[in-house]
């Protein structure tokens, strides 16, 4: 059910209200796509590294380049907050998102023994410094509505046998 309410949420969040003519006034008219919908329930970062590069393209007078960037730069996409200190990040999200009245969307990303040691290998260094930078990431968000994705191949990877067999017990438990 929850897969199911987050996998609605974010398909509102980059749709056209109302199932809107994709051609209409606010859209791509030459992909046919829908403007990012103002019904979002989500937050935009205006600092977002798409955001500051559309910025930077406006300046130069890419106006091409920086049209075609704006369709991610004008959308919402998940925050990954450092995996130190993940605190001062959220709160600032948070901040933002609270100003304009959106909520923030999240992914917790710091499970020890992460990915397998593949591209994002690492993780927490244990189980205690993983419960204490979960408990540092939920306080950060407070009462604050967020959206947060939980580690999100944690558990495939128990199923398709990337994580060890003596990590499933403690994995499952956080």
């Amino acid at each position: 059910m929850a897969a199911a309410t987050l996998a609605a949420a974010l398909t509102t969040g980059c749709s056209a209200p109302g199932g809107a003519d994709p051609t209409a006034a606010g859209a791509d008219p030459v992909r046919g796509e829908p403007a990012p919908s103002a019904a979002s329930p989500y937050w935009v970062d205006p600092d977002s590294d798409a955001a500051r590069q559309v910025r930077a393209w406006d300046r130069e007078g890419r106006e091409g380049d920086a049209k075609a960037l704006r369709r991610i730069a004008d959308r919402p996409v998940a925050l990954w907050p450092a995996w130190d200190a993940p605190g001062p990040e959220i709160v600032a999200a948070v901040k933002a998102a609270a100003e304009t009245k959106k909520s923030v969307l999240l992914v917790a990303y710091n499970i020890p023994h992460r990915d397998c040691g593949l591209y994002s290998a690492g993780g927490a260094k244990d189980a205690d410094t993983y419960r204490s930078w979960i408990g540092e990431f939920a306080d950060a968000i407070g009462d604050a509505p967020a959206t947060v994705v939980l580690e999100p191949d944690a558990l495939p990877h128990i199923a398709d046998g990337c994580t060890p067999p003596e990590h499933h017990a403690e994995r499952y438990e956080l």
